[in-house]
């Protein structure tokens, strides 16, 4: 096996190089069954496909996971970057696997749902608990998350010092992206936008007077995935019908379907193609969504929005730092 320097491995993740190292064991015990030997087959790139279409095969039926057997093929072209362009019969298997999986995008949530959602946490914070004030940061920050299409990482390492209020007439926020997953080929220094009134509003009554370093999720990323489902359930809603990861794909649809052209999405929501943004705009599975609640949780949901709307467009008149929650 070919070894490589630190700066080789530091372009790629830890936990993107373990599953490398994952799907490389998985290899070797194939071609141990099959009495092949990788440092003879990468000397001859196309018995080296062949046999990689073949591993793919056996893999899918002995119903390996498709993840692993990727990841097996792409350690090869890790390792010995040459061959990068010379398995296609491996990736048409594995395309061709793909294909007859069924998909797996995440749901995005449906505008009206983010609303109850938020109504509902800043609803039970105010009834005073121990949990009140993260509820109220939570309340905020799903609709950060949502309307300036962050990923969920990246919704909870931002810090107020990331949070930049535009000194124009339209007031918008452009927020500092940390560590971004894309940074390889989008930057290392990214940003989004956020233009919703109310939430910006909520936005700087919740970062007044605070320390620059501080961050805007007090807790850890567990513990905001769970106050997701706990909510979901207090509304009534089946806590598996959605996660934090579908705020995302959610900002994109609802933007999509508001009239912001395909491309203008693509640049806000820091895509590389429009090809895999194609897969996040899912209108049709947002209104599944929707229309798989039972209707007496639809008009509950609608109940809560239509209630809840005038607190979220305006934060209290108390200063977050005064307030009974901090």
């Amino acid at each position: 096996m070919l070894s490589q320097t630190r700066l080789e491995k530091n372009r790629t993740s830890r936990v993107y190089r373990d599953r490398l190292l994952q799907g490389r064991d998985l290899l070797l015990r194939w071609l141990f069954l099959v009495n092949l030997r990788l440092t003879d087959l990468v000397q001859t790139p196309l018995l080296l496909d062949a046999s990689l279409a073949e591993f793919v095969n056996y893999c899918q039926h002995h119903k390996v996971q498709l993840w692993l057997v990727r990841h097996s093929v792409l350690y090869i072209q890790t390792q010995w970057r040459n061959l990068r362009h010379c398995l296609p019969r491996a990736w048409d298997c594995i395309s061709s696997w793909s294909s007859e999986l069924p998909t797996s995008n995440r749901k995005p949530v449906p505008h009206k749902m983010l609303l109850a959602l938020s109504v509902v946490a800043l609803s039970w914070g105010y009834e005073g608990n121990q949990w009140s004030r993260l509820l109220i940061i939570f309340s905020v920050l799903v609709r950060i998350g949502f309307f300036s299409m962050l990923r969920t990482g990246e919704l909870l390492r931002l810090r107020v010092v990331d949070i930049c209020v535009d000194a124009t007439e339209q007031g918008n926020v452009v927020i500092g992206i940390r560590k971004p997953k894309n940074r390889k080929f989008m930057g290392r220094n990214q940003f989004a936008l956020l233009e919703d009134r109310g939430t910006i509003a909520w936005l700087k009554w919740l970062i007044a007077d605070l320390p620059s370093d501080c961050p805007l999720w007090p807790s850890n990323a567990a513990i905001f995935r769970s106050m997701f489902r706990r909510i979901l359930s207090r509304i009534g809603l089946d806590d598996n019908l959605l996660t934090a990861g579908c705020l995302r794909p959610g900002g994109v649809t609802f933007a999509v379907l508001e009239g912001m052209e395909v491309a203008r999405v693509k640049f806000r929501a820091r895509w590389k193609s429009e090809a895999s943004l194609a897969a996040y705009i899912q209108e049709a599975v947002s209104q599944q969504v929707w229309l798989g609640v039972p209707s007496n949780l639809r008009q509950r949901v609608h109940e809560l929005v239509q209630g809840g709307a005038p607190y979220l467009s305006t934060p209290p008149s108390l200063p977050w730092r005064s307030s009974r929650f901090q």
